[in-house]
């Protein structure tokens, strides 16, 4: 792991959400209600350009960020600063939008686009403390990207995925299955019956995955949808919920987090709404400030109480 010297400050933002109460809208005609949360400004930490690879994770009190360089860039929260970096293991190929969940301090990386876009199957585990933090997994079944993973009775589920079927990407409504124990991938295959598109957001909450808002492809010219689901692991059912509160084209490859046993959905436009599963109801919050000069946040993470999101260019906001 390399160090790097001191350098810049960098700015943070504090969030401080206080929902007083939900929202679900039903005509395009109503205003949205007024939004209760604010944003806070203090300043910590170092610059680090970490680019736009979206894929990160987190484990313990660090944070870890892909590239497209070949690096693995750390920032300590305890420190509240960049530390260095990892280096990719040989056959690991520098990747953008891919799957990435986390079990028993471990983090499990696969699929994505490598190259001009290409699609990848190649898994792999990583463990920050061990002498050798790398370790190649089976092949996911098919090459794939833009889709999520999570852990359940450990088993990883990977879900949601794009790939390229007789020249044209496709929605992948099979829900891969890797058991850990056995590292060896399910040939029975959930399917997801709801079809929310490609490439919108996803977050899990409860042990269940709430995903929507992505690329409809069955309809021409791949218009959003503001249709939103959940798929239960522990039945393999999935149920369709309350559609998005707006029109589409600001949630594409949203940014998620969960608090409170809520879901937040950061879209492209800075605009941030939270869904809440026991109203079955979505609400929206204020916007994200704008960053100006230091890019755009492109990971959201959650360490004890607070919310950091990150930018490309390593600044953030908490």
């Amino acid at each position: 792991m390399r160090q790097i010297p001191d350098n810049l400050l960098t700015f943070f933002f504090l969030l401080t959400v206080a929902v007083t109460g939900t929202y679900c809208k039903k005509d395009k005609s109503e205003p949205l209600p007024r939004p209760t949360d604010h944003w806070e400004t203090v300043t910590s930490g170092r610059e680090r350009n970490i680019g736009a690879a979206n894929w990160s994770f987190a484990i313990n009190d660090r944070a870890f960020f892909g590239s497209k360089d070949g690096d693995l860039h750390i920032y300590d929260y305890s420190r509240k600063d960049w530390i260095g970096t990892f280096s990719y293991p040989n056959g690991f190929e520098p990747r953008w939008s891919c799957a990435v969940a986390v079990y028993n301090n471990k983090a499990y990386i696969g699929n994505g686009r490598y190259g001009t876009g290409q699609f990848l199957r190649d898994w792999w585990e990583f463990d920050p403390e061990a002498s050798n933090p790398w370790r190649k997994l089976p092949d996911c079944p098919v090459a794939g990207a833009d889709g999520t993973a999570f852990i359940y009775n450990g088993k990883l589920y990977n879900a949601l995925q794009i790939d390229e079927r007789s020249g044209n990407e496709t929605i992948q409504k099979r829900v891969y299955v890797l058991d850990l124990g056995s590292e060896k991938w399910d040939n029975n295959f959930a399917q997801l019956s709801v079809n929310c598109g490609s490439s919108g957001f996803s977050f899990l909450l409860d042990s269940k995955l709430y995903f929507g808002t992505g690329y409809n492809n069955s309809v021409p010219g791949s218009v959003f949808t503001r249709d939103c689901a959940v798929y239960d692991p522990s039945n393999n059912q999935t149920a369709s919920i309350a559609q998005f509160p707006v029109e589409m084209q600001r949630a594409e490859n949203a940014i998620t987090f969960t608090r409170n046993g809520k879901g937040y959905v950061l879209g492209k436009n800075k605009e941030l709404f939270a869904y809440d599963p026991a109203t079955n109801q979505w609400s929206e919050m204020n916007k994200v400030p704008d960053a100006g000069t230091q890019g755009p946040i492109t990971y959201l993470h959650r360490f004890q109480d607070k919310v950091f999101g990150f930018t490309t260019k390593g600044h953030l906001y908490e």
